[in-house]
């Protein structure tokens, strides 16, 4: 990163999009929920799709939810676009959300950074977070 004409390093560590973005998380919550749990969640927001299929579908959900999901899509996905299927980390995020849980949500988004720096296509996915720590 270029600052004041001078270049800088910056490290970002998982502890630190935690203290930044000040995620409600602890150490001891879960990074993944069971399937069974994930799927009754599911159901109990009234999905109308197939619930053996690997990614659900922002359009199959009742509309209370959909603004849930959408919201969770939207924020805190790591893709550039295809806004209407969630991946398994976005089921379990919607799932903490639906059912009150604990979740790790700054493990999730410090992985997706680093992931999208390991990928060919490198591109800040995640501008917000990176703004607020640097």
């Amino acid at each position: 990163m270029k600052q004041n004409d001078e270049k800088k390093q910056i490290v970002i560590s998982e502890e630190l999009v935690h203290e930044v973005v000040d995620f409600p998380d602890d150490a001891n919550s879960p990074t993944k929920f069971l399937e069974r749990m994930v799927k009754g969640c599911m159901l109990r927001m009234g999905y109308d799709g197939a619930l053996n299929n690997s990614n659900y579908l922002k359009s199959k959900f009742q509309k209370p939810y959909k603004f849930i999901v959408h919201s969770v899509l939207q924020a805190l996905s790591h893709c550039k676009g295809g806004y209407d299927a969630m991946r398994d980390y976005q089921m379990n995020m919607v799932t903490d959300l639906v059912l009150n849980k604990k979740y790790i949500f700054s493990h999730i988004v410090f992985h997706c950074m680093v992931e999208n720096v390991k990928s060919k296509n490198r591109t800040w996915i995640h501008p917000r977070f990176v703004q607020m720590i640097c």
